[in-house]
């Protein structure tokens, strides 16, 4: 079921005048992506309402590549607005008279960041109810999870145990979540694979997630080497390499949850003395995303680089275009090669 600020901002979208090509399309298109930061969604909930923006008001439509790179640039030149922060604030009170509401914005202007912080200390209901239901997994949903994504059970295992990993239902359906231990942050997907009701959305931020946070930093603390992945299927794909190495000792992956986000200033010097390695999307949005978070990190962190997926395949022919796709590669020469070097 939408949030009311989802139902508001796709209200809003529908009052939009059309985007025709040759008479300024592109700008229209970007000023409906921005609208949709503006009402401080996160890239997960504007997505499939730009999509469906697009099927009734764009001149040709736009592709799924194209639509995606507007919304990330959206998230880089604009933020939430106050105006529309503060409706969401009276939905929540009215609703949740006993929680103190938070509000989560997705803009990346590092001088909101300290603000987003304090925010993210007073979750709104669904992160601060959900969080306890999601628990470590079973040996049936670790078994599960491992078949569906390609992984060894070892790595999923080893997620779970260090608990960024978790199991539960979410919307009435079996799900698998990475959650911070601290409930700054966390997301949802469905055990089948599929996207979730009404969108077409795989993955779910839950309400009340600080959506910048880095997840997994803080259990990140005690090793020297950081694996910082895009997304929570490369989280628990971290951890299959990880396990397949034996590097258990000494790497701890974590997840920025969209290339949109910029890593906030005040987690930076949570990465300082690491050996930090970024694992790039193969495509343009993932490019920019790692090019930021090296530029954000090489101050603090003791060495800062970045692995690319170009060129890689699968077994069944695919680009391997992230690191969970590079673990369903076959182990031809050239992949032994860049698996040896894999991790740093």
């Amino acid at each position: 079921m939408p949030s009311p600020a989802e139902s508001r901002a796709a209200a809003y979208l529908a009052k939009l005048p059309p985007a025709v090509a040759g008479n300024g399309g592109h700008r229209a298109t970007f000023a409906a992506a921005c609208r949709l930061v503006e009402f401080s969604l996160s890239f997960e909930q504007a997505a499939p309402l730009l999509a469906a923006w697009n099927e009734t008001h764009c001149q040709p439509q736009w592709t799924a590549a194209e639509l995606n790179h507007k919304l990330a640039d959206a998230f880089k030149r604009t933020s939430a607005k106050p105006e529309f922060l503060a409706a969401r604030n009276r939905v929540a009170i009215a609703s949740a008279t006993a929680q103190k509401p938070s509000v989560r914005t997705a803009g990346t202007q590092s001088n909101r960041a300290t603000t987003q912080m304090r925010a993210a200390n007073f979750p709104e209901s669904e992160l601060e109810t959900l969080a306890p239901r999601f628990q470590p997994g079973t040996s049936h949903e670790i078994d599960a999870l491992a078949k569906m994504r390609g992984l060894s059970r070892a790595g999923i295992a080893l997620a779970s145990a260090r608990g960024l990993l978790r199991f539960g239902r979410y919307h009435g359906t079996p799900a698998w979540s990475i959650l911070d231990a601290s409930h700054r942050n966390g997301c949802a997907r469905r055990m089948d694979g599929t996207t979730w009701r009404h969108t077409d959305a795989k993955s779910l931020i839950f309400r009340g997630s600080f959506a910048q946070w880095p997840i997994g930093i803080s259990e990140a603390q005690s090793f020297a080497v950081i694996l910082l992945c895009e997304g929570a299927p490369d989280l628990i794909a971290a951890f299959h390499f990880i396990a397949a190495q034996g590097r258990e000792a000494d790497c701890a992956p974590v997840a920025m949850l969209s290339a949109a986000y910029n890593i906030p200033p005040p987690t930076l010097t949570m990465f300082a003395g690491k050996r930090v390695r970024i694992f790039a999307h193969d495509d343009a949005t993932g490019y920019r995303a790692a090019a930021r978070w090296q530029a954000a990190l090489e101050p603090h962190a003791a060495m800062v680089d970045a692995f690319a997926f170009a060129g890689i395949r699968t077994r069944a022919g695919q680009a391997a275009k992230d690191l969970n796709g590079f673990a369903q590669c076959e182990a031809t020469d050239e992949n032994e090669k860049l698996l040896a070097n894999l991790l740093p």
